[in-house]
């Protein structure tokens, strides 16, 4: 499975993954006109993890057009920024279960999903979002990945492991009411090596 997100290319393996690109899914069209933010990937791993992904990407081929990264210039608005997104992809996996558990179908498939090829109910978009909940409502320690791309001529890469050292608590004291585990990753810093490969989209 590929997927584009700010000019970078994320390649998930089959076996491993269920990806969803959140921010374009037809749920996340509909809660996002009530004032819900989404991040961008929303997948299972090895169908036991729940994973966020959320990217973002400071590299420019023109990097004096455009201030030094935003990050450090405006720390705390960036922080608040993404910890919205989280709560509100959480909030709206919630909604989305009521909203499957409102459907006649959702009940009855529930009780014979057990007896149907693996193959088939892992095809389906309600099972994934049936499974997500589940695994969060079993307190399933969740992983959500701040995937940051800087571009290297504004900084070393001893800074930016210094500026992600400095992120990452932050966000993990600020979501600690939820099971989560905080990861930042980018190219240089790299997460499921053998079942995820990020490279720059090619023109």
């Amino acid at each position: 499975m590929i997927f584009f997100e700010s000019d970078l290319q994320f390649q998930f393996s089959d076996p491993d993954w269920q990806i969803k690109k959140y921010d374009t899914h037809r749920y996340f069209k509909i809660l996002s006109s009530a004032g819900l933010k989404g991040i961008d990937f929303l997948g299972i791993y090895q169908s036991k993890q729940v994973v966020f992904f959320e990217v973002k990407n400071y590299h420019t081929n023109q990097p004096n057009t455009i201030p030094k990264y935003l990050i450090v210039e405006d720390m705390p608005a960036f922080i608040e920024k993404i910890i919205g997104k989280v709560e509100d992809t959480l909030t709206a996996i919630s909604v989305i279960r009521q909203y499957l558990q409102r459907q006649w179908w959702y009940p009855v498939i529930l009780k014979i999903h057990s007896f149907l090829p693996s193959f088939l109910i892992r095809s389906k978009d309600w099972y994934f979002w049936h499974q997500v909940q589940e695994m969060i409502d079993g307190g399933t320690k969740f992983i959500f990945i701040l995937w940051l791309e800087i571009d290297i001529s504004l900084t070393s890469n001893s800074s930016l492991e210094a500026l992600s050292t400095s992120i990452q608590p932050v966000l993990e004291k600020a979501l600690k009411a939820y099971p989560i585990k905080v990861i930042i990753s980018n190219m240089h810093q790299p997460i499921f090596n053998q079942s995820l490969q990020v490279t720059k989209k090619q023109d």
